[in-house]
């Protein structure tokens, strides 16, 4: 057991810690807030413009005038709480979001990994896939509710590991709520053809078991249900007040109850696809959306914090509901669970019983069959209207970046800038993630990427010489990195202004405050790139939609020492497609690896 459990644990990580030892999330300083704020409007405003948000910014700053006196009241509110925002962005940025948690806000893992080897006694493919990823989950989830998961830096925070797993949204009108079931639950929910099956499962306890325990049941149920299912996983992908009034009315019959208990306490889910896929493209739809009501999307539950997909052919993704945990949990388990890596040794556990999954029953009626019906057609209008592409660019990767002389994130963040501004003729507000998970209760802030010396740098890049295209280019990577430091310092400003913004309207001072009225606010919060980079330890891609109508979303994966794999998605409604945004940003990849070759770069970044 203890040689198993050494092995599987990740290079790398330092030993277990307790999330209480780390600091508080600092409160920035006001002056340095707003400094900050107005520098970020320079290339999205006017000469105009600027000077009104100048003026708002100067009055909001008055001695003894509401900005001071919002401050004080943040001050008072981070000495009160262990964490001054995570309540307040866990209702903002997520329960309260009307639009369908599908494709707006959930993100999803898709494993680029063959399928599973053949070495279990029994099974197809997906089955077999589906036994193992089952396995690893219930490991990983017992090393959490043991406190023995390893924290990946010593100052890592670790209490969202414990709503990674047994947690759901649960859809109320106006705003949902989050229940999580951590350390009570031990059951899967197993959907196949739109059914939905309780699979239980025994404790993990000292030695654990083979994924070998749980074939039978799979299989089983691939074998003896071969009709599809009512369409009720649909729901999970309206518009949030739309499912909130369906779930009410479903509650109301009690058979409909037990299946929502037991689909929400469970650890996760699992989609047993019976659609293949034949391209990376394919592939990163069926997991993030399923592809609408014809094919998969009703064999999902996207309420649910897990929820792991697998094909025919053994191959796997996991979508994962984004209001409990920010990407770097998820991610850590949705790798953990599709990476091969460890097969091996999920075969020294013993094999246990496990009983036959027990099929979840519905009571439908008139007004359920109409919301799914209404369901179906929304789901199925937002996928039309979605268009996403998978790029595995192998021109260069890591290897060739650190010799750049500047951060490898710098240097993509910077394609992204040149690419947007080549197709769009203007830069425009971008949003790259930037973890604040070192400090106690920590989430996330914005890296506002676009910059003035961004701007400048994109808007010469093709029309002065060499060697000054270099020297901008550089300038506007030092201040991204730079950002990035203040930003996962604590030291970010939108979480600071929104918490401003969040104390004026519960103090009814907004009218007081023409910052928030003014259209820089506005303007630099549309963030047509929404960015993040994964930092993944197997072959993968991550995947989200952008944040608004004419944006593009943007994830890739670095750590490749010779590619660079990149997901671009973007709506339909938007000015250029996907594979647009793409193509622009493989050749601005390319263009500025050419641009740092002719200046002889030679140094190494560690950023």
């Amino acid at each position: 057991k203890n040689r198993s459990a050494q092995r599987l644990l990740f290079l790398g990580e330092s030993a277990c810690m307790e999330s209480s030892g780390l600091p508080k999330l600092p409160v920035p300083a006001l002056e340095q807030t707003c400094a900050a704020y107005l520098r970020s409007l320079e290339p999205l405003l006017t000469t105009v413009e600027l000077d009104a948000a100048k003026e708002a910014v100067r009055e909001f700053l008055e001695p003894n005038g509401v900005g001071q006196r919002l401050q004080q009241l943040l001050l008072q509110r981070a000495e009160e709480k262990e964490n001054w925002l995570s309540d307040w962005w866990l209702k903002v940025a997520y329960l309260s979001y009307r639009k369908p948690v599908l494709l707006w806000s959930n993100p999803c893992i898709v494993s680029l990994e063959p399928a599973f080897p053949g070495s279990f006694s029994g099974g197809d493919a997906q089955v077999k896939a589906t036994a193992s990823c089952i396995s690893r989950v219930l490991y990983f989830k017992h090393l959490v509710d043991t406190r023995t998961l390893p924290s990946r830096t010593p100052t890592e925070c670790m209490k969202q590991y414990d709503s990674v797993l047994c947690c759901c949204r649960i859809p109320r009108a106006g705003m949902d709520e989050l229940k999580t079931f951590a350390g009570t639950s031990s059951h899967f929910v197993v959907a196949y053809r739109d059914n939905f099956f309780k699979l239980d499962l025994p404790r993990w306890g000292d030695s654990g078991f083979s994924p070998d325990s749980i074939v039978p049941a799979l299989q089983a149920i691939k074998d003896n249900y071969k009709d599809s299912g009512p369409k009720v996983g649909i729901l999970t992908g309206a518009d949030r007040d739309s499912w909130a009034a369906a779930y009410s009315h479903l509650r109301e019959s009690a058979v409909n109850c037990a299946t929502l208990d037991v689909i929400e306490s469970a650890v996760g889910i699992v989609s047993l696809d019976d659609v293949e896929f034949s391209s990376t493209d394919e592939a990163a739809g069926q997991v993030l959306h399923g592809w609408g009501s014809q094919q998969c999307s009703a064999n999902r539950w996207f309420d649910k914090s897990n929820q792991i997909i697998t094909t025919p052919s053994g191959l796997t993704g996991t979508n994962m509901e984004h209001a409990p945990t920010d990407g770097a949990y998820s991610i850590r388990l949705g790798e953990y669970s599709n990476s091969g890596e460890h097969r091996e040794l999920e075969m020294e556990r013993p094999v246990v019983a496990v009983p036959p999954a027990q099929p979840l029953h519905w009571h439908i009626d008139a007004s359920t069959e109409k919301a799914i019906a209404k369901a179906c057609a929304q789901v199925d209008s937002l996928i039309d209207r979605f268009d996403m592409r998978i790029t595995r660019f192998t021109d260069f990767g890591r290897v060739a970046l650190r010799k750049t002389g500047v951060s490898p994130d710098s240097f993509f963040q910077m394609a992204v800038q040149l690419a947007y501004f080549r197709l769009h003729g203007r830069v425009t507000a971008t949003y790259e993630s930037a973890s604040t998970r070192k400090f106690r209760d920590g989430r996330t802030d914005t890296i506002r990427v676009c910059s003035s010396d961004s701007a400048k740098f994109v808007q010469n890049m093709d029309r002065v010489e060499r060697k000054k295209a270099l020297e901008l280019f550089r300038t506007a990577c030092k201040s991204h990195i730079e950002y990035v430091r203040r930003a996962t310092d604590g030291q970010g400003i939108d979480r600071h202004l929104l918490a401003l913004y969040l104390l004026a309207a519960e103090n009814g001072l907004l009218a007081e405050c023409a910052l928030f009225a003014n259209v820089g606010w506005r303007r630099s919060q549309n963030f047509e790139l929404s960015t993040s980079q994964l930092p993944s330890s197997f072959d993968c891609v991550l995947c989200f939609g952008p944040v608004v109508e004419t944006g593009y979303g943007i994830c890739y994966i670095l750590s490749r020492p010779n590619s660079i794999i990149f997901a671009t998605s973007a709506w339909k409604t938007s000015p250029h497609s996907a594979a647009a945004m793409a193509a622009a940003v493989r050749q601005a990849l390319r263009d500025l690896h050419s641009l740092c070759l002719e200046g002889g770069a030679v140094l190494t970044s560690h950023l």
